[in-house]
């Protein structure tokens, strides 16, 4: 007879910081859990998961739950926005259930444990960086060992402290099963060009990202890393071939950035069109990265929407986030990037940032004149913000002071390392997507662009008519919050 084996509780913590913007928000999946559930369901345990981004999840409810059913481990997945409330959510789990194994991962317990190792903690392991198999290793060996006690302690069997773990053969995990609940929940707001209602699947085709952008963190990425690891093509189309077959239409590529490789991203599309899968996809790039050669093969494997992270239109403030190593064509080459998608008829959105270190209203300026010539179909601004994990942190972790859970990068109540003053960044903000989106020729090519597309998917509309009607009401009314 088979034994029984432990309940698995993963909860990705709610946060409360998206309170703070008005900025459209899209929701993602949470990967290393997905990925989690799927290795421990493989292994025959039974698994709860919660997502607190698009469930509701508080003590009173985690209270009944824990009376209902018995867990041996709770995984609880937590950023730099919920350390408050992961731990209180973690007390919860102790007072209910004292011997329920919790441990911690993620983003900020990876980059800052102390805040979760320390006396009385309700923390009993820290798992650092991508922490799948390591998670089903601990369960794995505590499950059989009845007699084990209670230790606060960072797993890293036996590395450095400061060490995280990373996955090299990804084609080694199971691929993250979705409920049509998650699959309706995690939308993307953006328009796309094509005439259908959109259901969107989500997945992940490396991890790793090679650049050293001062900004980057785990907050904004999804994998961990400098160090980039690849799918094989294979196994990425059979991923797409299942959500294709679940009702899915348009697959979100969430790699930090699907175009590093371009080796990597020919063999996908040629593996695509090879099978004859019709499906639409959209993916995260950098204008430094593409070519002519690639967008076309892109573009007919399916591809309909790039994301592009422009970051600034001044060359002086490209160098300072190290964006790269060539700077001085960063101008040119962002304009060349967005040019050669219109010729391939994919969609475009251009993330900038501002309120960046050391930057003047003139920095802005020249932000707001490349969006102008770049066109995008989509802009989203975002403020300069050091995360923990980013290279700048250490430098500037004592200005941002102990309330680190406010820090977002769609509002910067916080914090702003720049020569501009708070009040003055957030009209500019205000201002530059005003010249963007409220430009007569913007407006028009973009109704004619993707009329039927919202016609279809009014969710996109409301959220953007929200939007939009806050930046006129801050245009009329002079109001500045965010």
């Amino acid at each position: 007879m088979k034994e029984a084996k432990q309940n698995i509780l993963l909860i990705r913590t709610p946060s409360q910081v998206f309170r703070y913007s008005s900025h459209p928000r899209c929701f993602r999946p949470p990967y290393h859990l997905k990925y989690l559930q799927s290795l421990l369901l493989e292994r025959d345990y039974g698994v709860k998961l919660i997502d607190g981004y698009i469930d509701i999840l508080n003590e009173r409810l985690l209270v009944n739950l824990l009376r209902r059913e018995t867990y041996g481990f709770c995984v609880f997945s937590g950023t730099t926005h919920t350390v408050s409330r992961l731990l209180n959510l973690a007390k919860t789990v102790k007072d209910i259930s004292s011997n329920t194994f919790v441990l911690a991962v993620g983003q900020h317990p990876t980059y800052e444990s102390q805040d979760f190792i320390f006396k009385n903690s309700p923390i009993d392991y820290i798992l650092k960086g991508e922490h799948e198999v390591e998670a089903l290793n601990l369960i794995e060996k505590f499950s059989k060992n009845a007699s084990f006690s209670l230790a606060k302690y960072i797993y890293d069997k036996g590395k450095k402290e400061d060490s995280i773990n990373l996955i090299y053969n990804l084609d080694r995990l199971p691929f993250p099963l979705f409920t049509e609940k998650e699959l309706n929940k995690y939308e993307f707001f953006l328009p796309l060009p094509i005439a259908k209602k959109v259901k969107w699947g989500h997945l992940l085709t490396s991890r790793g990202c090679p650049h050293e952008c001062i900004f980057c963190s785990q907050m904004v990425r999804e994998t961990f890393g400098k160090f980039v690891r690849y799918r094989s093509p294979k196994n990425v189309v059979d991923e797409m071939q299942l959500l294709k077959e679940k009702g899915v239409n348009v697959i979100v590529i969430n790699d930090d950035s699907f175009t590093i490789s371009f080796l990597h991203v020919i063999a996908i599309c040629d593996e695509i069109m090879r099978r004859g899968l019709s499906i639409n996809w959209i993916a995260h790039s950098r204008v430094d990265n593409v070519s002519l050669e690639l967008l076309k093969r892109m573009q007919r494997a399916g591809c309909v929407f790039l994301r592009f992270g422009v970051e600034s239109g001044s060359e002086r403030i490209i160098a300072v986030l190290k964006k790269t190593k060539h700077n001085h064509k960063w101008w040119n080459q962002s304009i060349k990037a967005f040019e050669l998608c219109k010729e391939c008829k994919i969609s475009t959105a251009a993330y900038f940032i501002i309120g960046n270190p050391g930057e003047t209203e003139i920095d802005i300026e020249k932000s707001i004149d490349l969006a102008k010539k770049l066109k995008p179909d989509v802009l989203q601004l975002h403020f300069f913000t050091p995360y923990p994990g980013s290279p700048v942190f250490e430098f500037y972790k004592n200005k941002i002071g102990s309330n680190r859970e406010v820090l977002y990068h769609y509002s910067g109540r916080s914090f702003n390392p720049s020569r501009v003053p708070s009040f003055k960044l957030k009209k500019l903000q205000s201002r530059f997507y005003r010249e963007i989106f409220f430009n007569l020729s913007y407006i028009k090519n973009h109704i004619k662009k993707y009329f039927i597309f919202y016609l279809l998917n009014y969710k996109t509309v409301k959220v953007y008519l929200k939007f939009i009607f806050k930046l006129v009401k801050r245009r009329l009314f002079g109001s500045v919050k965010n």
